[in-house]
């Protein structure tokens, strides 16, 4: 497979995703931003000028397509043991990008405290 140095950040509205999103494009790098609320999205998105995706993960065949010449995906969405299923089953990444990460702030009370 061709490498494409696209990687796709899912969950970009929720607080961990939206930083993460401003910090990549601080460092010059230009992920593509995901998540089932398109008007969110598109607000994070469009002011960056970053490229977004809208799929939600209950439907497999809207993850996989989003996922198309993609190396790496940021699974940002929590709660992870509700969300990483979905992701981690798309063929797309069992086939095709090499790896997964993932950042959960569900926990980010704590950690702001």
């Amino acid at each position: 497979m061709k490498r494409t140095g696209q990687f796709l950040i899912y969950d970009a509205t929720g607080f961990t995703g939206k930083l993460t999103a401003r910090t990549a494009k601080e460092r010059g790098l230009e992920p593509i931003l995901a998540a089932r609320n398109e008007a969110k999205l598109k607000a994070i998105a469009q002011p960056l000028g970053l490229k977004y995706r809208v799929f939600d993960l209950s439907n497999a065949a809207a993850i996989d397509a989003a996922l198309g010449a993609v190396d790496a995906v940021l699974h940002i969405a929590g709660p992870f043991s509700a969300t990483s299923k979905p992701m981690a089953d798309a063929p797309s990444l069992m086939f095709g990008s090499d790896f997964i990460l993932h950042f959960d702030g569900s926990r980010r009370e704590e950690l702001d405290a």
